[in-house]
């Protein structure tokens, strides 16, 4: 089943160009908001995280992500603070306070 993502920004969907870039940006600040403690590689946390730092989602099996973090947990999450990522792009990936990550499955016949 494949992962469905959005951010909803004052009500409604955010709309961006997706790429692995942007789902480790999400799931980097849910964790640094919801579980900062989480071990992101040998002895550093995602509270440890500096700003504009992010994780490589890519590879990492979601499915089986055990963390307490509310997108992980309940599939929703509203954030506490401002972010702003370098992907690469023209200009930054920026994710606001008040933003509300979403993730679900989705099965399509």
């Amino acid at each position: 089943m494949p992962l469905v993502t959005e951010i909803l920004r004052g009500g409604e969907a955010l709309q961006i160009k997706w790429s692995y870039a942007h789902l480790s940006c999400m799931y980097t600040v849910a964790l640094k908001e919801g579980d900062p403690g989480f071990e992101c590689r040998e002895g550093k946390t995602f509270g440890d995280l500096k700003d504009g730092e992010w994780v490589s989602f890519e590879w990492v099996p979601i499915y089986y992500l055990k963390s307490k973090a509310p997108l992980v947990t309940k599939g929703s999450q509203k954030l506490k603070n401002d972010y702003s990522f370098d992907i690469g792009e023209d200009t930054p990936f920026v994710l606001k306070a008040g933003d509300v990550l979403r993730a679900w499955r989705e099965y399509k016949q």
